[in-house]
This record gives C-alpha cells, sequence and structure tokens, in this order.
C-alpha cells in the first residue's frame, strides 16, 4: 500500500522483491478517503505510480497493477488483501491522532493476510 508520505519508493521496492521472490504479480494500492477532498491527491497519484514504476525497474516480467482506490480506508484494506499473499506499508509515527495507532497497525487490524512493514526512509536516503 503506498502513502504519499515519502515512503512509497522504499515500500514500492519491497513489494516488488516479495513478488519477485514469489514468482508473483504485485498490486500497488492507493486508498484515497471517501471523505478526502484534497486537490493534490492527482499529484499524490502520480508521485505514487513514479515509486511503483521505478521499484519495477530490472523486474520486466513481473506482471503488476497499480489501482488508486477512493474508499473506506480500512474496507478497501480488507477487501484488497484477502487475495493476497502478503500486504508490505511503511512505517509511520502515530501521527492521525496522538496515542492513535500507526497505519501500520490499522493494516495489521483489518488485512486478510500477513503484512510486511517497511521503516521510514531518513532524510539522507530520499
Amino acid at each position: 500500500m503506498l502513502v504519499d508520505d515519502g515512503s512509497a519508493r522504499a515500500v514500492a521496492s519491497v513489494a516488488v522483491q516479495e513478488a519477485v521472490g514469489r514468482e508473483a504479480p504485485v498490486r500497488f494500492l492507493q486508498v484515497v478517503a471517501t471523505y478526502h477532498h484534497d486537490e493534490g491527491s492527482a499529484l499524490a497519484e502520480d508521485r505514487m505510480f513514479r515509486a511503483a514504476l521505478l521499484a519495477l525497474h530490472g523486474h520486466p516480467r513481473t506482471h503488476s497493477v497499480f489501482e488508486v482506490v477512493r474508499s473506506d480506508p480500512p474496507a478497501a484494506v480488507r477487501t484488497r488483501s484477502r487475495a493476497a499473499a502478503r500486504a508490505v506499508v511503511g512505517v509511520d509515527e502515530q501521527t492521525d491522532v496522538p496515542g492513535g495507532p500507526s497505519l501500520a497497525n490499522r493494516c495489521r487490524s483489518v488485512a486478510g493476510c500477513p503484512v510486511r512493514t517497511v521503516p521510514l526512509p531518513t532524510e539522507r536516503s530520499r
């Protein structure tokens, strides 16, 4: 699952490595909450697509799908992960609500498959 928080490239890279290792396709998923009306979402989608393409570079035979879903995020993760071997998400800070669950923990709680987390890159590695 790609998020426009600086983690997309690292998450996409790990997802491609998981797919290559399993000889399976990779699905890049960006969930836009139905209640979120950000005019910058097209730019975010472009950045997510670019991160996915960069991760796929050098793996031309890896089947891939890029999907932007406007939905309730937990419902989208639950539904899309049922047929997945593994979900890959970035480890984020608990930014939504102080003391609230992180994105990774929310994904773990609703995913229909194992969830692998990828540390957020440091400023130097971006």
